[in-house]
């Protein structure tokens, strides 16, 4: 049967060679148009162990968030849409071990403690406010948003 073969293809080399030019322009066609966006990446798998950040702040945390926002960012911009995406995934994680920040009613409980204990009644004790509130709630309290309870505090009639 192979003798067969390769006799009719040395006798209609002519057709043998039209159907493999082809066969090849058809694969190149169907590469081209096969509807991938990236091609896979062919390094090793790898494992990426999670652990809690003991001893960091919240702000220390939120730095790591940040630096991994700005690496997704730049991915993006580079057009590497995995490491993008691991990035981000890494930012949910972080942000897990995040403490929760105060707000709402527990926010207005803590600004009212700290005022009353501080006896603050002026826009001037502000900066001191804040600062205790810091103090007594590291990690838990926003700067801005304890800035604008503690002003509404203040100036609220009593």
């Amino acid at each position: 049967m192979l003798a067969s073969v390769i006799r009719f293809s040395v006798k209609h080399a002519g057709v043998v060679l039209a159907l493999a030019l082809m066969l090849l322009g058809y694969g190149g066609y169907r590469l081209t148009h096969a509807g991938l966006d990236i091609f896979p990446e062919f390094s090793a798998p790898r494992v990426v162990i999670q652990t809690e950040a003991r001893g960091l702040t919240a702000e220390q945390t939120e730095t790591l968030v940040t630096q991994r926002e700005e690496s997704a960012r730049e991915h993006d911009d580079e057009g590497r849409i995995e490491d993008a995406i691991r990035e981000r995934e890494e930012i949910d994680i972080i942000r897990s071990f995040l403490p929760r920040q105060l707000s709402g009613k527990a926010l207005d409980i803590a600004v009212k403690q700290v005022v009353d204990d501080l006896g603050a009644s002026k826009l001037t004790d502000l900066g001191r406010c804040v600062t205790a509130l810091k103090e007594r709630y590291p990690g838990l309290i926003e700067a801005a948003e304890a800035g604008k309870a503690v002003r509404t505090m203040l100036t609220r009639p009593r």
